[in-house]
């Protein structure tokens, strides 16, 4: 029996759609309980930003300092049809620290300004968010931190001399720790370096122990018979 061409046709589209719904139905399923737990835990700050914390907690004792907050944790939609437009679009970025009332409305975002992402497209897509927010945005170097003064200004207030010296001794504490854990690293890579090199080659050989401990006798011929006393006995 001859298949019209429309059944054909009708038939090879439904086998499509039936492969491609399948092949999102895959994508968007997800994973499965983990059979081993493969993780391990990690600091939640780097070098810098654990300096950056301390000085802000310590200029701004006043206010809550938080650590890698996402966007949508206090930038929202405004129009309910546009919740998932602005989910979509805003559940990638967050701010290295907020700097928040003790309410908990966030002032200001403070983001590092790495050379790579200055002007990549998520932080002008950050900025513009915060913008729209009315938060402050500010962006330092992680080899420039601010001083107390600067901080206080974030917020408009100004620094006391007791909080710039106790930001100052808080910075001078962060950069011994720092110098002192650089070099703990550089002793640790040098003895790996020389664990490497060590061979057994070097090292005493089991086997000319006795050679070694036990000197030898050069007075006596090896086939000369002991006297014991050391004297020649007369016959």
């Amino acid at each position: 029996m001859a298949i019209s061409p429309m059944t054909a046709g009708v038939a090879f589209v439904f086998g499509v759609f039936g492969i491609l719904l399948g092949m999102w139905l895959k994508r968007k399923r997800k994973p499965g309980w983990p059979r081993e737990w493969g993780i391990t835990a990690r600091p939640v700050f780097a070098t810098h930003e654990r300096a950056m914390h301390r000085l802000l907690t310590t200029t701004l004792p006043q206010h809550a300092v938080l650590a890698k907050l996402p966007l949508l944790r206090f930038c929202q939609s405004i129009s309910p049809d546009q919740v998932p437009y602005w989910y979509d679009l805003l559940s990638p970025l967050y701010v290295s620290f907020a700097i928040c009332s003790p309410n908990g409305r966030v002032l200001v975002a403070v983001d590092f300004d790495h050379e790579s992402s200055s002007d990549s497209s998520a932080m002008k897509l950050k900025s513009a968010a915060l913008q729209a927010c009315r938060v402050r945005h500010v962006r330092c170097r992680a080899n420039a931190l601010p001083n107390a003064g600067e901080i206080m200004s974030w917020v408009g207030e100004v620094a006391t001399p007791a909080q710039k010296a106790a930001a100052a001794e808080a910075a001078r504490f962060e950069q011994a720790g720092a110098a002192l854990a650089q070099t703990v690293r550089k002793r640790r890579a040098e003895r790996q370096t020389q664990a490497q090199w060590q061979d057994s080659f070097f090292a005493p050989d089991s086997r000319f122990d006795d050679l070694l401990s036990t000197p030898a006798n050069l007075d006596e011929p090896s086939g000369a018979p002991s006297t014991g006393s050391g004297q020649l006995s007369r016959s």
